[in-house]
């Protein structure tokens, strides 16, 4: 098992270090900054990527079993952006094995993903026939304001700087973003 490499964080939107302390997990906490409200982790692990695979690789199959029972509930989800259908192209940051984005294609949007798990990635690709970059959306070299909505869920609070990822603001400008802490949108 690999050990989480924690590194010490302060508020990414004021750099504040108060911040008062609302839930703790495992070595790391949730703390909610003392003078802008920002609810962020602290510590961070720096090897987090190593850590996200060695925890999905072995649960994949109990992953791809909910991508059926979940279809219509990311069905509705997905009706929601409907009207923000322009060219139809959709990005998913942090796609995981794509479960989302496969009800996005039945539905008639361009789908493209992104994450950092090999294992999901490439059963995205290989199985759902899904395209999917593994790595991150810096990484991706996807065109700025190609896609009518980026959408990322349970994603952002595993990211030591959400607000500075590098390659992401090109992708909202003139477009439709939804950001998503929790599973709130099913």
């Amino acid at each position: 098992m690999i050990a989480p490499n924690f590194k010490d964080t302060n508020c990414d939107v004021c750099s504040s270090w108060n911040s008062k302390e609302l839930l703790k997990f495992e070595g790391t906490a949730y703390h909610q900054c003392a003078i802008c409200g920002l609810i962020f982790a602290r510590p961070m692990p720096e090897n987090s990527a190593e850590i996200n695979e060695e925890s999905f690789s072995p649960k994949l199959e109990a992953y791809v079993s909910k991508i059926e029972a979940k279809y219509e509930q990311n069905h509705r989800k997905l009706k929601r952006f409907s009207r923000y259908k322009r060219t139809g192209n959709f990005l998913e940051i942090g796609c995981n094995a794509g479960a989302l984005l496969n009800v996005a294609r039945d539905v008639g949007w361009n789908v493209k993903g992104v994450d950092i798990s090999p294992t999901a990635s490439s059963f995205a690709r290989e199985k759902l026939g899904l395209d999917v970059f593994t790595g991150t959306v810096e990484q991706s070299g996807f065109s700025a304001n190609y896609f009518d909505v980026v959408f990322t869920n349970a994603t952002l609070e595993h990211i030591r700087h959400p607000l500075d990822v590098e390659g992401v603001p090109p992708y909202f400008a003139s477009r439709w973003c939804f950001l998503c802490t929790h599973n709130q949108l099913g």
